[in-house]
């Protein structure tokens, strides 16, 4: 086998990672007319949970293991492991895209070897994109993809991946990008700051794609992609507008009912 780039999309979580998989997915022919593959999911087609999950030390829990039907992780394991294998020998491709926002939430010593071991890392330079937000917005926007699904609620067990507090791991962003640093090597790291893109170009996306060296002439121009986070500047000026409605009437006539109204409006606008 020549020796392949995997270009290692990590999340984090709520920074975009569904809108990048989904062009990647998109526009697989033309990524392979550039001689680059998108790995293809064995759960999900476009995020690849599996390879998370593979990695995964035993007896953790994981949003993923509460919301789809994995089977025993044993089996999962092997399968992936064969999978990756047989396609890392197969494709005709010089360079690998692998995406899933599950990956960021590995931390270990032992969860990054067993990440190192299934991506070939003695034959293969991998090369890691890491996406950043603002540590209280990421909390409170995984907050919310918790309560998502029925019956799943934030866990009072810090070390559990449902726990939500100001202190959870989950936003230890130090220590993410250290283990992956000492596993794939600093030189191979990217850190994007979401926050910073979006509000200068209102979209991640495009910095997103060019870190994962994809062909500029497949890039889209910002705010061009269904489901892009060019809206989020624009929603966070609403919700600022909304809220100073909100409490502007509310002292004139003292009423809680347009407190009530400036939220339905600023929810289904």
């Amino acid at each position: 086998m020549s020796q392949k780039t995997i270009h290692l999309h990590i999340g984090t979580h709520k920074t975009g990672s569904t809108t990048v998989q989904s062009f990647l997915a998109r526009n697989r022919d033309p990524l392979a007319k550039n001689g680059m593959a998108f790995y293809r999911g064995a759960i999900i087609d476009s995020n690849h949970i599996e390879i998370y999950l593979s990695a995964l030390d035993e007896n953790r829990d994981s949003l993923a293991l509460q919301s789809l039907e994995i089977g025993p992780l044993s089996e999962l394991k092997s399968r992936t492991d064969d999978d990756i294998s047989r396609f890392l020998e197969e494709t005709s491709a010089t360079e690998v895209i692998i995406s899933s926002e599950g990956l960021s939430l590995l931390r270990s010593q032992s969860e990054m070897a067993n990440l190192f071991k299934l991506l070939r890392g003695n034959d293969t330079i991998v090369r890691v994109i890491c996406v950043l937000r603002d540590k209280q917005a990421f909390l409170s926007a995984y907050r919310k993809q918790i309560v998502k699904v029925l019956g799943r609620h934030p866990s009072k067990d810090p070390t559990s991946s449902l726990y939500n507090e100001e202190d959870s791991w989950l936003a230890d962003f130090d220590t993410l990008l250290k283990v992956y640093s000492e596993t794939f090597g600093a030189e191979n790291m990217r850190v994007i700051d979401y926050d910073h893109e979006v509000m200068k170009n209102g979209d991640v996306l495009p910095l997103v794609l060019r870190s994962l060296n994809v062909n500029p002439a497949l890039i889209p121009q910002p705010g061009s992609q269904e489901g892009s986070n060019q809206s989020t500047v624009m929603n966070q000026t609403k919700q600022a507008i909304y809220k100073v409605m909100a409490k502007f009437f509310s002292k004139m006539i003292n009423s809680s009912h347009v407190t009530l109204l400036c939220f339905y409006i600023q929810k289904f606008h």
